[in-house]
């Protein structure tokens, strides 16, 4: 089978690095042919064994040059099935699929409030159960991201680097990753740290509402109880050495951080968002935009409570790379004429 995957825009995110392992995963099948178009930046990250299409998706949607360079780069590969990756190239591929011919998938990565050009597509992918509800289509199937698995950790390690990130012996050390945006939600969480009388927090991360953030972590007088970490390359590390990992989110379409802690076997509570809302008992989710209800689930945590190793368990059997990829293979297997299909 000919797969084509495309991904619009030059962007740096959770929907760029599920692409790029997916396809690189899907490559190693030895049936199937991986194709991927998209922005030539992204062709270092890819396998050998995936036929990179440089194509500049990066303008407008409805640009006449991207929409004709994709034109092209279908006509000169002929793939048995297209696959949409993200709004842009679901929005794209829609405006094509009169002269496409071909089963079309498509896989929404997030909360969007249109979804327009549904209808053109053979199957819908949800990253979460909720993002699946969401969506106004007869054939949704959720298929969770993967992620590779962690790499083991020296224990002597972990408990230097924990040392070297604790200001004082004792205290619970909790810790936050992901860019410093609003939808993360950190500014709900430094408001909670006020309310939770012992701990330290560590925030791993960069992004546009880092200066704002800082000042309110001074405004609250939390500086001494509260680490700007930056951009860490140790996040696996970082999450083996804290106490637990704290999402505080406003909205998610899939959560890495909580895949990646979990793989981790670290403790992981959360407001109420996908996919903790759909690993976690609901003792260890708090609704979202709510300081107060982050700090009671805080001052609660029991790094014993069995949902977190029900929650690990999970995680190691549901969000993996491998699952990610056969459950994708399967689906177009099944959208796929039997004439088209490689034996």
């Amino acid at each position: 089978m000919r797969i084509l995957h495309v991904m619009g825009g030059n962007e740096e995110g959770g929907l760029e690095k599920h692409v790029i392992e997916l396809v690189n995963t899907l490559a190693e099948y030895p049936d199937d042919q991986v194709m991927l178009a998209a922005h030539a930046k992204y062709q270092p990250r890819v396998s050998a064994q995936v036929t990179f299409i440089p194509v500049d998706l990066s303008r407008s949607r409805r640009s006449p040059l991207a929409l004709w360079a994709l034109w092209r780069s279908v006509r000169q590969h002929k793939p048995d099935v297209i696959h949409a990756q993200g709004g842009k190239a679901m929005a794209m591929i829609a405006t094509l699929a009169s002269r496409l011919h071909r089963p079309l998938v498509a896989t929404v990565h997030g909360q969007k409030k249109k979804q327009p050009g549904l209808a053109a597509f053979s199957a819908i992918i949800a990253v979460s159960a909720g993002l699946a509800r969401q969506i106004n289509h007869p054939s949704v199937h959720v298929i969770y991201n993967g992620i590779a698995p962690p790499l083991e950790h020296d224990k002597q390690q972990i408990a230097d680097l924990r040392q070297s990130l604790q200001p004082a012996s004792g205290q619970r050390l909790w810790l936050a990753v992901g860019r410093l945006v609003h939808v993360k939600g950190v500014d709900i969480l430094l408001e909670a740290m006020t309310k939770v009388p012992t701990g330290h927090l560590l925030i791993a991360g960069e992004g546009p509402e880092a200066d704002r953030l800082k000042a309110l972590c001074r405004d609250l007088k939390l500086q001494q109880r509260v680490s700007f970490l930056g951009n860490r390359s140790d996040i696996g590390a970082l999450m083996s050495a804290c106490d637990a990992v704290v999402i505080s989110s406003r909205r998610e379409g899939f959560s890495y951080v909580f895949c990646e802690a979990a793989m981790q076997a670290t403790p992981v509570i959360s407001t109420d968002v996908p996919i903790p809302n759909e690993m976690l008992p609901s003792s260890l989710i708090c609704p979202t935009d709510n300081p107060d209800a982050l700090a009671l689930l805080m001052n609660a945590f029991n790094p014993d409570d069995p949902g977190h190793g029900d929650s690990h368990r999970a995680a190691r059997e549901k969000l993996t790379i491998a699952a990610m990829a056969g459950a994708t293979r399967d689906l177009y297997n099944g959208i796929t004429p039997t004439d088209r299909r490689a034996s």
